[in-house]
């Protein structure tokens, strides 16, 4: 695995959780370009604390597998379809994969259903050869389900025909904006995304938090109690940055109640924590 912080032009806070496409080829030049088979990404890093890469990076990477003969797997099991504003955000970086991973909102959730798809590249390389082996062998005992498979398609279809798509990136124009109102708290530290895919960072270190023994703590009392008031969230690496991903169809009524509940978190958040955030200590 390749280590960060990222950093670069385009690259924010969000670049100290995660590794970029500088890391990674140094990774690769420590193994050996021979001994690396392939690269796994998610492009918007969310389990990484939403560390929102800029698209150069996701490009980087694209060239640097060109370069040494290796293949990129982009995961877009929780970026894809629709919720970074477009259909994929391999599409919206103008970036092609060799392996597109996809699940979750495949069907919304309403159908357990996973899909991998592969480039012309890949696919010539099985075509290589005898026709008689050019098999990939390789299933599962519920492959190809046509009833998850049929959910699938009314997704797909639902979310093409009503432009969800394009209302994410709307509403996350609006999002950005809602978020910024909780810049005020002494708590805050960040908030980055795109789309309706949005990463809250708070407090910032564990010595900020020493009286509830370290961030992560504070962190989680702070998840609990939002989830009291009526917002159901949850916390990602390094367990400071809460996930903000409401659905597609959010209004922005809506999102004004997600901010209003934060705002109330947050404020007895910062009465708990004391002189000591207020401080900046």
């Amino acid at each position: 695995m390749a280590e960060g912080p990222a950093s670069g032009p385009g690259w924010g806070l969000g670049g100290r959780h995660t590794a970029g496409a500088e890391n990674f080829r140094q990774k690769i030049l420590q193994l050996g370009p021979e001994n690396v088979a392939a690269i796994i990404v998610d492009p918007l890093a969310i389990a990484s604390a939403v560390a929102m890469p800029p698209a150069s990076d996701l490009q980087a990477l694209r060239a640097l597998c060109d370069e040494f003969g290796i293949l990129l797997i982009v995961d877009e099991v929780i970026s894809g379809f629709a919720r970074s504003g477009r259909m994929f955000v391999c599409e919206l970086y103008d970036v092609q994969p060799d392996f597109l991973i996809l699940s979750k909102a495949l069907s919304s959730g309403y159908m357990p259903i996973g899909a991998t798809l592969v480039s012309q590249k890949v696919i010539d390389a099985f075509n290589q050869g005898d026709p008689k082996d050019n098999i990939f062998t390789h299933g599962h005992t519920y492959s190809g389900h046509p009833v998850a498979c049929a959910v699938a398609l009314e997704n797909i279809r639902i979310i093409q025909e009503e432009k969800l798509a394009d209302r994410a990136a709307q509403m996350g124009v609006y999002f950005k904006e809602a978020l910024s109102r909780l810049k005020h708290h002494p708590s805050f530290v960040d908030a980055r995304g795109i789309g309706l895919v949005w990463g809250l960072e708070l407090i910032g270190s564990d010595e900020r938090a020493a009286a509830w023994g370290g961030a992560r703590k504070a962190c989680l009392w702070l998840r609990k109690r939002l989830r009291d008031l009526g917002l159901v969230t949850l916390t990602l690496h390094p367990g400071t940055v809460f996930l903000l991903a409401p659905p597609l169809i959010i209004k922005q009524e809506e999102i004004n109640v997600m901010v209003e509940i934060l705002d109330q978190g947050l404020s007895e958040l910062d009465a708990a924590l004391g002189d000591h955030i207020a401080a900046g200590g």
